[in-house]
């Protein structure tokens, strides 16, 4: 079975690469990894912590609108959406990343 994020749940590829055991993988890409990662450590702190609050340690929106400060768990998904889009961005700005994900996702 050929990997297509996109088709999966309507996540995009992005949400994906974070989302390290909702997908089995029998090579893990360690080098992707540590690109996702050092990309993210150059992001705002906000954005930082909505996305590990969301991805990494699985909060819900609710628990994250809570911990970041924010009223309503819409307004933190708009943060996570936002978050998820500048880290899109720095990705694509990574010449490691797009050197090792730019043919398969025609970047």
């Amino acid at each position: 079975m050929k990997y297509e994020p996109i088709s999966h749940h309507n996540n995009t590829e992005i949400a994906w690469l974070m989302m390290p055991f909702g997908v089995k993988h029998e090579d893990t890409n360690w080098e992707l990894i540590d690109i996702v990662q050092a990309t993210m450590s150059t992001l705002s702190k906000s954005d930082q912590d909505a996305l590990s609050g969301i991805f990494y340690e699985r909060k819900t929106y609710q628990e994250l609108a809570s911990d970041i400060g924010i009223k309503a768990k819409s307004h933190a998904w708009r943060k996570v959406n936002s978050a998820t889009q500048n880290l899109k961005k720095a990705l694509l700005k990574n010449q490691d990343f797009i050197d090792m994900m730019g043919e398969k996702y025609e970047l």
